[in-house]
């Protein structure tokens, strides 16, 4: 058997693998990309907002608050800022 032609034998059995891992890979990213689109990644999950102060109940984003639900002040850069830590969550 030539050499060329296990060379070349060779050579399209690795594109063939080449080209699957890539196939694989972007499949992998489409599919996170749209778990997150379904699932509202990035999305603010606002428990209401009370009519009395006007402040908005979400969960905190900060060690100090405990991630619990805290009062937050809608900022006019669209972000929210957390009444007992003072932490600002940018706007999404």
């Amino acid at each position: 058997m030539p050499d060329w032609l296990i060379i070349t034998a060779i050579s399209v059995t690795l594109t063939g693998v080449v080209v699957w891992a890539v196939v694989v890979a972007l499949l992998t990213i489409a599919a996170c990309r749209a778990l997150a689109r379904l699932v509202g990644h990035g999305q603010r999950q606002d428990v209401g907002m009370d009519p009395r102060t006007g402040l908005i109940w979400q969960a905190c984003h900060s060690t100090r608050c405990g991630h619990l639900q805290t009062e937050h002040e809608e900022l006019e850069t669209g972000g929210r800022q957390c009444t007992r830590c003072q932490l600002v969550t940018p706007a999404p």
